[in-house]
């Protein structure tokens, strides 16, 4: 596990409540059309930024990522039209066994192999967004709006994900748009990476064990969140879990098992939980692709 310290980053901020790095993202925000200079020192500050981040904890928040709130706030809405509706119109909607797109249903998740009832939570994946094979997902007649604004939230994610991921090859001393060719399939059915919805609804009497989302490691090689009230929590290197609150304006990102093995434990996947208690909605942008998964390829020798 990562460990938790409290050290001074230029123009990193650190979160009271967790001790979680706060980088600010302005340099290398969507909101520019291009992608700043790599040789540029305030690209290399900000890419220290974020690797230093990383190596705190395996999570950050960024703020000045560049995508409007009113993004969110679309999906938000229409993904909570989506939910209330009944069980057997969702369900035309259903993820298929082995799938990464459509609706799934309370307890039709189980993070944790160490807990033996299904997470609570609803959730909808999203990954072949551009692969009309897959439309019947979307639930066109009850809730129109979901599509546009899903597919819209999509293309930010994906443009913020190269960012981020451009930031951290810099901070590594890598070319900044090696993992760029990884992430060419996104959006089809050959590209595993997802965004997805969930929702944690107030439990009236949860069962034995239950959370939201049990423990887990992600397995891609960054994962990107929007949340919009608390509810996750990141594990300290005592096995003791901290939260990680809702911090207006900012996306919680962190390291994948994936970018763990590149980087050969350079960077390191943390564990991570969401608890129950209170409605929470929170929004993921997951990056794991089926040629690189196989390829098993590292970036950086062993230095052992």
């Amino acid at each position: 596990m990562t460990h938790y310290i409290s050290r001074y980053f230029p123009f990193v901020d650190m979160s009271a409540a967790t001790k979680l790095p706060v980088v600010d993202f302005d340099a290398f925000s969507i909101a520019s059309s291009t992608r700043p200079d790599a040789n540029s020192d305030e690209a290399q500050q900000l890419a220290n930024n974020v690797l230093q981040g990383f190596d705190t904890a395996g999570f950050i928040y960024l703020k000045n990522h560049g995508i409007p709130q009113n993004k969110f706030d679309s999906v938000v809405h229409a993904w909570n039209t989506f939910v209330a509706l009944p069980t057997d119109v969702k369900s035309a909607h259903q993820l298929q066994p082995g799938g990464f797109n459509g609706w799934g249903s309370i307890e039709g998740e189980r993070h944790s192999v160490h807990r033996r009832v299904g997470d609570l939570k609803e959730v909808f994946h999203v990954s072949a967004i551009h692969d009309p094979a897959f439309e019947w997902i979307w639930p066109a007649k009850s809730v129109p709006e979901f599509k546009p604004a899903v597919r819209s939230l999509y293309q930010d994610f994906h443009l913020l994900l190269k960012r981020v991921l451009s930031a951290v090859a810099i901070g590594l001393g890598l070319p900044p748009d090696i993992f760029d060719i990884p992430h060419l399939n996104i959006g089809t059915s050959k590209n595993m990476s997802e965004i997805k919805c969930n929702f944690y609804p107030k439990p009236v009497e949860a069962k034995p064990g239950q959370i939201g989302c049990g423990e887990h490691f992600d397995a891609g090689s960054l994962t990107i969140l929007y949340q919009d009230s608390d509810g996750l929590q990141v594990e300290k290197e005592d096995g003791t879990f901290i939260p990680v609150p809702f911090i207006d304006g900012t996306l919680v990102v962190n390291i994948g098992h994936l970018m763990q093995r590149w980087t050969s434990d350079r960077l390191k996947a943390n564990v991570s939980l969401s608890q129950t208690g209170r409605i929470y909605r929170s929004f993921l942008c997951y990056s794991k692709d089926k040629d690189l998964l196989k390829a098993n390829r590292k970036l950086i020798p062993n230095p052992h």
